[in-house]
Order: C-alpha cells, then sequence, then structure tokens
C-alpha cells in the first residue's frame, strides 16, 4: 500500500503524519511533533537532526514527502484576468500581479495561484506569492534532514485539503477554517465547500512574528537571553487578538451560503474556543476519526501535515506549487534524457558525414573557380611577351599587381573570393573612367518640366476616353528645385473648364480627374482651387489649380 509523509514547518516547531493507503481510504500509522532548536553554533544542523530523528522513529518514506510552510511567509490577493486557460495565465500572471505585491521583488518570489471563478473569457483568481528564499530555506532544512519534499505549499491549502478529506465541507453551507501558529494565523473562508478567501493574521499563539521569530538559517547566532513572559498573559492577549481579527473576517466574508461554524486547529490557545465569535459557533476542525486513526497527542496540531500526507495520496481538493520553477521540467527531462542523448549522436554522425561531403565538394568548386579565375586574367591581361592583346589594353597596376599576387601559392584566398575582388576592381575602374569622361551616374539632372506635364495630360487624356469633357485655358508647368526637405520636382499650374449636362455632372468628373491623378506614383501633392459654374450651369471652371509631380518616378515606372 501507499505511504506518504506530510510535514508542517513552523517558526518553531514542527508536525509530521505518515498515511497508508489510498485517496479515499487511509489510515494514520505514524506521527511526531517538535520543537526546533535554535541555540548552538549551528541552529540549521540542530533542528535537521531534530527532524531526521522522527522520520526514523516513524519509519516515514522520505522519497515520498509534501511540506505545508508557515503561512506568516505568503502574501495573498484576489486578481481577475481576462483569461480561462490555465497555461495562458501561468505564462502572464506573475508580470500581472507585480504591482500587487510592492513589498516584494517580483522575481525573487513564487507565485502561485487558484482559480476562485471563471466566467466566459475571465477568471476570479486567488494569487500567492512566496519569497524564493523562504521555501529554499525550508526546502534546504528537509533536505538535510534526509527527506527533500516533492512539493511545498502554505498551510491555507493543506488545512482545505485535510478538511475537504474529512468531508466537513458541504455544498450547502459555509465555514471558515483556522489555524493558528506561533506567530501566524491562517483564516481560509468556503463557500458550498469551494475555497473563497484566504487571510493571513500576523498574530499566533507565541505572539506576532519577530526577525527572531523565522525558522533557523546557516549562520544564526545563539538568541539574547529573553525576558521571562507571563504564559497566562500570553495566552489571553493571543485568544483576544485572533478573536478581534476573526470577528473582522467573519463580519467581511462574503458568500452565498450561511456561515454554519468557524472550525480551529493549530496549537491550542486557552479561551480561543469559549465563546461564539459573532454569534457564530466555534468548534475543533476534527479531521480524525477512528477509521484514519489519530495522532499521538492534541489532535488539532497535526491537521496541516494530515492535509500534506493527503495531498502526497492524490486526495486533494487543491494542488499548490511553490516548487513550479525549480521542479517544472525536471520529470520531463527525465523521461526524454535517453532519447535525446541518442538524437544528439546522430546528429553529430550525420553532421560530421555532412561534412566530408561539403570538404569533396568544396576541393571540386575550388578547383573549376581557380580555372576561371586563370582564364579570367589571361583574357583580361595583355601578354607582350606572346604577343597577345587582352580585353583591357591598359589596366591599371594594381589590378596587374592583384592579379599577380594569385599566382603565389602561399595565398590562401579561396578562389571565390579572388574572382570577387577582380570584379570589385574591374567595377572601380569603370567609374573612375565614366567620371573622367563625364558619364558620373551619381550626378541628377535636372527633372523635365515637359515630361511632368505630358503625365498630367496623360491622366487627363484617360478621363477623356470615360466621357468627360475637359477644355484647358491656360497651362503653366516649371521645374522647381527641391527646398526645406523637398526634392526636386515639376509644378503644374492649369486653368480648365468641365463640360457637362450640369454643374454637379461636371464636379463629378473633376473629382474623377483628381483621385486619378492621385493615384499615380509620380504624384507628389495638389493646391486645389474652388471651381465656379460657368453661366448656363452647362460645367464648371477652376483658375490656378496646381499639381506638383516627381519626374523621377515617372522614369521608374517606364523603366
Amino acid at each position: 500500500m501507499a505511504r506518504t509523509c506530510g510535514i508542517r514547518i513552523g517558526t518553531k516547531r514542527f508536525e509530521l503524519v505518515v498515511l497508508e493507503g489510498g485517496p479515499k481510504k487511509h489510515k494514520v500509522v505514524a506521527s511526531a511533533s517538535g520543537e526546533l532548536p535554535r541555540d548552538g553554533d549551528d541552529p540549521v544542523g540542530a533542528a535537521a537532526k531534530v527532524i531526521a530523528d522522527a522520520l526514523k522513529a516513524t519509519k516515514a518514506p522520505v522519497d515520498d514527502v509534501m511540506v505545508a510552510l508557515d503561512t506568516g511567509l505568503g502574501a495573498f490577493r484576489t486578481h481577475k484576468v481576462q483569461l480561462s486557460d490555465r497555461a495562458k495565465i501561468e505564462e502572464t500572471l506573475k508580470f500581472d500581479v507585480e504591482g500587487e505585491f510592492p513589498h516584494l521583488t517580483i522575481d525573487d518570489a513564487i507565485v502561485d495561484f487558484e482559480m476562485l471563478d471563471s466566467a466566459g473569457e475571465s477568471s476570479l483568481l486567488l494569487v500567492t506569492a512566496v519569497k524564493k528564499d523562504d521555501i529554499k530555506r525550508n526546502i534546504d532544512l528537509l533536505a538535510k534532514a534526509g527527506a527533500e519534499p516533492m512539493e511545498a505549499e502554505l498551510e491555507a491549502t493543506a488545512m482545505y485539503n485535510a478538511a475537504h478529506a474529512a468531508g466537513l465541507l458541504v455544498a450547502d453551507k459555509a465555514q471558515v477554517l483556522v489555524h493558528v501558529g506561533e506567530h501566524a494565523t491562517c483564516v481560509v473562508v468556503v463557500d458550498g465547500g469551494k475555497l473563497r478567501e484566504v487571510r493571513a493574521i500576523p498574530f499566533g499563539a507565541h505572539g506576532a512574528a519577530s526577525s527572531s521569530a523565522a525558522a533557523p538559517v546557516e549562520g544564526d547566532a545563539a538568541p539574547a537571553a529573553q525576558v521571562p513572559v507571563d504564559e497566562a498573559k500570553r495566552a489571553l492577549q493571543a485568544a483576544q487578538r485572533i478573536r478581534r481579527e476573526l470577528a473582522r473576517t467573519v463580519a467581511g466574508a462574503r458568500t452565498a451560503n450561511a456561515v454554519e461554524a468557524v472550525l480551529i486547529c493549530g496549537l491550542e490557545v486557552p479561551g480561543l474556543l469559549d465563546e461564539p465569535i459573532l454569534d457564530f459557533d466555534t468548534r475543533r476542525l476534527e479531521a480524525f476519526t477512528d477509521e484514519t486513526g489519530r495522532p499521538d497527542g492534541s489532535a488539532g496540531e497535526f491537521v496541516v501535515a494530515y492535509g500534506a500526507a493527503v495531498r502526497q495520496l492524490g486526495g486533494a481538493a487543491i494542488t499548490a506549487s511553490l516548487r513550479r520553477e525549480e521542479l517544472r521540467y525536471s520529470g520531463t527531462w527525465e523521461r526524454l534524457e535517453l532519447p535525446l542523448m541518442v538524437l544528439a549522436l546522430l546528429l553529430l554522425l550525420g553532421t560530421g558525414v555532412w561534412y566530408r561531403f561539403l570538404g569533396r565538394e568544396q576541393e571540386q568548386l575550388s578547383g573549376e573557380l581557380a580555372f576561371w579565375r586563370d582564364s579570367a586574367r589571361n583574357f583580361l591581361v595583355p601578354e607582350a611577351k606572346s604577343g597577345r592583346a587582352g580585353y583591357v589594353a591598359y589596366p591599371s597596376p594594381d589590378f596587374v599587381k592583384l592579379l599577380d599576387g594569385f599566382k603565389n601559392p602561399e595565398n590562401e584566398t579561396p578562389p571565390a573570393d579572388q574572382l570577387a575582388s577582380m570584379q570589385r576592381m574591374l567595377q572601380a575602374e569603370v567609374l573612375k573612367l565614366e567620371k573622367d569622361l563625364g558619364q558620373d551616374a551619381e550626378i541628377q539632372q535636372p527633372q523635365s518640366a515637359l515630361t511632368g506635364l505630358s503625365a498630367v495630360l496623360g491622366v487627363l487624356d484617360s478621363e477623356i476616353a470615360k466621357g468627360t469633357r475637359p477644355s484647358l485655358r491656360k497651362l503653366a508647368s516649371t521645374y522647381t528645385v527641391g527646398r526645406g526637405g523637398k526634392g526636386d520636382h515639376v509644378h503644374i499650374v492649369m486653368d480648365l473648364t468641365f463640360f457637362a449636362d450640369d454643374s454637379v455632372t461636371a464636379s463629378q468628373q473633376f473629382e474623377s480627374f483628381k483621385r486619378a491623378l492621385r493615384s499615380e506614383a509620380w504624384f507628389r501633392e495638389m493646391e486645389d482651387k474652388q471651381s465656379k459654374s460657368i453661366e448656363g450651369g452647362k460645367g464648371i471652371s477652376i483658375q490656378g489649380f496646381a499639381v506638383d509631380v516627381d519626374c523621377s518616378k515617372i522614369q521608374t515606372v517606364k523603366s
């Protein structure tokens, strides 16, 4: 039968429960609890030894352990996102909620979430953030004790899973679950059997949290002598403070069902269960029955450890994950390690064979290119001794020197690069000769006013084919040098008349002509003028209609 171990690590003590069985039917076979030492030169080692002794005494399965951490380490927020796919929420949530945890550097925290409600493409989430260092400190402590946990969660989800496994959560009622720790109290609001709210009260059975209340870390020194505390007075203060905070939580809880009771577990606080809270019954969270068996000592202290152990058996309603970034790919890698290794070897073998074939092909091509290079040299350069005239009658000394350098056996330049060098030098020589002859293609010629005017009249001619009846009264075309960031262009001004049966039709023909101009690649801008209806209403006239044309674009289109 399956055996699992659940451990709760608090600020001053720990509890562990060993279960045997299945998710629905299991039994407590062993349990242990104890204080975490904080004195001596090696407090972490001393604490790890205490836990290791407990694991050995209970014969706990150290390879199947779940740990529940102190709720005071976490921060909780409700957050609404416009997503319903858990995978997509996982990808973006950490950055979406960064502003909601101002006390944390989000890159140094683990962010987990539980989906409270989902409607369409939006979801309401309960988001938990815990510092990576806090998680690592507790994981390292357990690893030193010989039992590295499979996963980690907070007391809140472990307590909820314990209550769910015990059948305490019903569909038509609401409950408030409370776990009292050493320096923090965890409050979980459950409505209709579903988790609705989580809150951490920074006050526990031993008072408020302080820097000395954290779990031991490497390098801790022995704590300074403490002033004796009146235990009765501290218990009274703890009960009053926790009851006051619980009253606020219960009063502010928004549940669809009536709150049945406040169920309390964890460390014993005298006076906490004496009276109702806001007329709601307060009673112990009884997660253990005769069928499941009861741990040694106060059963309430072991509820969280029990919930963690149930999680390992597969009976959890909520599966929180605080080691997600550390363990996300570990199982996948173990499954893919051998196939990936074989694939890598095949790729290496294939690359070697391919490299060998490429080497042979390169040798063949280099020989052919070398023959081509020598042929090109014999074709281009004249040879005075043999009386052979070359294609280049008077090659420059630099070009001849370049070609002679290719004959050097110590020249390791590939033939393809040698041919490219010859081509670049020939092109440079051609450009130099063109400049000497005044044929420099880089000199920009002025744009033709006639070409620009012809382009505009060509568009007007195409409009005539559509039934337009224009009349030109005046034409002017001027080449304009570019200024103020504008390039060279041709400025055309015309007075024209559009004849038609009425002025409306003539205006439509004028608008069609302007649209046709704007669609041309050479069109730059247009200075529109107000049209006037001619006498008799048989058309319109326009004076000073101006169009700017970029003739360089006309040449590009023609070519």
